[in-house]
């Protein structure tokens, strides 16, 4: 799903020359690297500010980001909900 949501980011993008810069978590960094369908060209950068399922993609001037809380409470919103990503008892773990 995170190559997904990096392939999405990057489609918003104009197109260029220049190798995308993907920062992503560092434990998604991780499985990326590992990933047989990642592009070799994308210069994949560990981001400790990124959430995990994140990403923030940079071309140059351009800047496409996808959060993953931003997108579950679209998920939500359309279903009429507004349940809040993590409650308390997850987000201090």
């Amino acid at each position: 799903a995170l190559l997904v949501v990096v392939r999405e980011a990057l489609a918003v993008l104009p197109s260029g020359t220049q190798a995308p810069d993907v920062r992503l978590h560092p434990d998604d960094l991780a499985w990326m690297r590992e990933h047989p369908d990642v592009d070799p060209a994308w210069q994949l950068i560990a981001d400790p500010g990124v959430g995990r399922g994140s990403c923030r993609v940079e071309m140059g001037d351009s800047l496409a980001e996808s959060d993953l809380a931003d997108r579950w409470s679209k998920v939500l919103a359309s279903i009429g909900r507004a349940d809040p990503w993590q409650d308390a008892s997850d987000r201090a773990s």
